[in-house]
């Protein structure tokens, strides 16, 4: 078996630390709490759409808009 990760890294800077948020604009707290119902309940199978999200590198504040795959040596793997 063959392992593939998802990562988030800068282009720019190569970090892989990052800022990640989204902006909900609402007028009342039920509002608010049906949108983070929803937002949670609706997802890409990595829990919510990061698609939705504006993510930076925490580094240089590059925005990141792609994700790098990276293989894994099955064997080195131990807590990921």
């Amino acid at each position: 078996m063959k392992l593939l990760r998802v990562v988030v890294k800068c282009p720019k800077c190569g970090s892989k630390e990052v800022t990640i948020e989204k902006v909900f604009r609402y007028n009342t707290e039920e509002e608010r709490d049906k949108i983070i119902i929803r937002e949670t309940l609706m997802h890409d199978g990595f829990g919510w759409d990061l698609n939705t999200f504006t993510i930076k590198c925490a580094k240089c504040g590059t925005v990141i808009d792609e994700v790098t795959l990276e293989d894994i040596d099955e064997d080195s793997e131990t807590d990921t």
